[in-house]
C-alpha cells in the first residue's frame, strides 16, 4: 500500500512539471510572436533601422 502512494505521489509530481514547463515554453513562444509582430509594424511606420 504504502509503495502504492508514494508512486502516485511521484507520477502526480512529473505531471504538474511537465505540465509547468509546458507552459513556461507556451509562454516563451507568445512572447516571441508578440515581439515580431511589434518589430513589423514598427518596420511599416518606418520607426526602425536595420
Amino acid at each position: 500500500m504504502l509503495k502504492l502512494i508514494i508512486v502516485s505521489f511521484i507520477a502526480i509530481i512529473v505531471v504538474l512539471f511537465v505540465r509547468l514547463s509546458y507552459l513556461k515554453y507556451i509562454k516563451q513562444d507568445l512572447v516571441q510572436e508578440l515581439d515580431e509582430l511589434e518589430h513589423k509594424q514598427k518596420m511599416k511606420k518606418g520607426e526602425t533601422k536595420i
